[in-house]
């Protein structure tokens, strides 16, 4: 086994090399970053259907509920990470930073491996690693009339509500951001909002609307269109606000050429440059040393609503034959308010002579990377 200072020494996670990455499209060296992990999900899902038939109508309405318990270990690098990406070797970098991006592939491969050699990343990364007990519950109810209008034509006219909470923890151990404030905001027991940090979505509902029509005794024209709400949304653990400090720690660091070496094994993260041999920051991914400046941060808008998916298609069926036909259908559906990933605090780009540090470099300096999981996607 490799093993460098201030490594996780816990039996579930400890052994090998860890993750090494490399720059110029050079492969990661060591084990990978996410392992291990678990998920243990308990749930329950009862529900009820009644169907009565009223002449031409066919009316079907239903209620269900899901509980869903689920224990997740999910949160990663539990046994560090370290990057190379060829800044302290590259002479240029120095006083251009900007330079490194227009290196070749080779070049690029050549001064990261330099950096790994002499021991000199540029980022580094450490976990915690404990357990999350996630809580969430849904409700459904829906109403179907399957209409009979004629010998001809029928059609299918329905309306579904659903309502999901928010996701919270069993022991209120979330944290979200509050850009306005410029803070942390943490659980505590009350309303939703106050357990999830985010507030319930009570709009979600779902129309649907069908129809078979049979132009002659050969052909029939089906249509139909609906939507579908997206109540559950699961990115790893990187749009979970359990992933945030100071239950769950994701300690990071990014290094430049221009901090001084570290001098002391007790010197604070961040505040000189650590080599790989002088291993992590004592205390690195420790509860009791959270630091929002060290610490990615994930982050829901409290106002996020669930996305939605509209489907709909118009079928032509033809009997061209005994035992053969002919179905010519178009089919699309449409993804709006899809949940994706971003960096709220994406540091801006230094000015041709700057050599600023990243932290320098973001629109809020008192914390590091703010990954925010909002409902800004969209599929076609």
């Amino acid at each position: 086994d490799f093993y460098i200072p201030n490594q996780p020494m816990d039996a579930s996670v400890v052994g090998g090399l860890f993750t090494v990455g490399l720059n110029g499209g050079l492969t990661a060296l060591g084990r990978s970053s996410s392992n291990p992990q678990f998920q243990y999900p308990f749930v329950g899902n009862p529900k009820g259907v009644f169907t009565r038939i009223v002449g031409r109508h066919s009316v079907k309405t239903g209620f269900e509920y899901q509980f869903i318990d689920t224990q997740v270990s999910d949160f990663h690098p539990q046994y560090g990470n370290e990057n190379f990406t060829g800044i302290f070797s590259d002479p240029a970098y120095f006083t251009n930073p900007s330079a490194l991006n227009s290196l070749t592939g080779v070049q690029k491969q050549v001064y990261s491996i330099a950096d790994f050699i002499f021991g000199a990343p540029n980022h580094y990364e450490l976990d915690n690693n404990p357990v999350a007990h996630l809580r969430q519950r849904m409700y459904f109810a829906y109403v179907q009339d399957d209409f009979r209008v004629n010998q001809k034509l029928t059609l299918n006219l329905g309306m579904r509500y659903e309502f999901a909470t928010p996701q919270y923890e069993k022991d209120n151990k979330l944290v979200n951001f509050l850009p306005s404030a410029n803070a942390l905001i943490y659980a505590k027991n009350g309303s939703l909002f106050d357990r999830s940090l985010v507030k319930p979505d009570y709009n979600n509902w779902g129309p649907r609307v069908g129809l078979a029509y049979q132009v002659d005794p050969k052909t029939v024209i089906r249509g139909g269109f609906g939507i579908s709400w997206v109540q559950f949304n699961r990115l790893g653990g990187e749009n979970l606000l359990a992933y945030n400090g100071p239950n769950i720690l994701d300690a990071m660091i990014d290094q430049v050429p221009t901090q001084g070496i570290c001098t002391s094994v007790n010197a604070a993260p961040g505040a000189c440059f650590r080599s790989t041999a002088q291993g992590f920051p004592a205390n690195f991914a420790s509860p009791s040393a959270f630091n929002p400046v060290n610490t990615q941060v994930r982050y829901i808008p409290e106002d996020s609503r669930h996305g939605y998916v509209e489907s709909w298609h118009l079928t032509i069926q033809r009997e061209l034959a005994k035992n053969l036909v002919l179905d010519l259908a178009y089919v699309g559906t449409h993804g709006v308010g899809l949940v994706i990933l971003a960096d709220e605090n994406q540091a801006v780009p230094n000015q041709l002579g700057q050599n600023l540090s990243v932290q320098a470099r973001r629109p809020f300096q008192n914390f590091n990377t703010i990954e925010i999981s909002f409902n800004g996607g969209f599929t076609s």
